[in-house]
């Protein structure tokens, strides 16, 4: 799958590198008030910063181009929903062993594996408003085959957050507390 390029490159990576190389391109060489600033009396740490910013931007509004929030998403949803089926799984064997009894609320042993935690960290800390829509899928989609509460999806996901996951604790609770259900009215 290699690209058959200078740098060995797969075609993907090629293709990404093509990209920001024409977009750097046209910002560093197409804009007469951009290309000034390689002039050497006029080349200073300010001037070539700011350069730097512009481009560091145009990766960074370019996200989606590289990794598209339309396929990441559904990826990440189906990686969240196998670890939660492997935890469900493992929970009713267990429940062979320890019933509850009647009255008792079931006491739900979920987690999320590691790179699975991982990812859906990163998707939150790049993609917010698409994460909170995916993770919303998640919890009707786990409670639909496994009566799960949506409360106790979110307390999984969140708590794999914590332990994998770079997010702040701010930025966490946060994304969080925006994502409980609504609370029940008697």
């Amino acid at each position: 799958m290699s690209a058959s390029d200078r740098h060995d490159l797969s075609r993907g990576a090629a293709e990404v590198r093509d990209h920001f190389a024409a977009d750097f391109h046209g910002t560093l060489w197409e804009r007469p008030d951009v290309r000034k600033r390689w002039i050497l009396r006029a080349r200073n740490e300010a001037s070539v910063r700011e350069v730097s910013d512009a481009l560091a931007w145009t990766v960074a509004v370019s996200l989606d181009r590289i990794l598209p929030t339309h396929l990441l998403g559904p990826t990440v949803m189906d990686a969240v929903l196998h670890s939660l089926a492997d935890a469900v799984e493992m929970d009713r064997d267990n429940e062979e062993h320890e019933a509850t009894g009647p009255g008792e609320e079931k006491v739900w042993m979920l987690y999320v594996s590691r790179p699975v935690a991982e990812m859906l960290d990163w998707f939150i800390r790049h993609h917010p408003e698409s994460a909170h829509h995916y993770i919303g899928e998640i919890t009707r989609e786990a409670h639909r085959r496994w009566e799960i509460p949506a409360e106790e999806t979110i307390r999984t996901l969140r708590t794999a957050i914590s332990m994998d996951g770079k997010m702040s604790d701010e930025d966490r609770t946060t994304f969080f507390a925006l994502l409980a259900p609504p609370a029940k009215t008697a």
